[in-house]
């Protein structure tokens, strides 16, 4: 389940994941307003899935590289680029 409620909320098939229409800080700020509004609401979804573990939070960009390779589960990979960060988590 993605984020459909989410306005402007976009789903990138290609690689499984849905990108919202705000940023970290728009979304700090939004909730700073009051715990009613959008921003406070898909912040705490945000935050309740990456605690679950059902969310990693990365940027498209990061994932390019994974989904441009066509990486099968019978494949093995050695990312050399790897340092603490959300890539190795494909």
């Amino acid at each position: 389940a993605g984020p459909e409620g989410a306005g402007g909320a976009k789903n990138w098939e290609w690689c499984g994941a849905w990108q919202l229409p705000v940023d970290d800080r728009a979304l700090k700020l939004a909730a700073a307003a009051g715990p009613e509004g959008d921003g406070a609401v898909i912040r705490e979804w945000l935050n309740r899935g990456v605690a679950s573990g059902l969310v990693t939070r990365q940027e498209i960009a990061s994932m390019l590289p994974v989904a441009l390779m066509g990486v099968e589960p019978h494949h093995a990979i050695l990312d050399l680029c790897a340092s603490p960060g959300s890539k190795t988590t494909q």
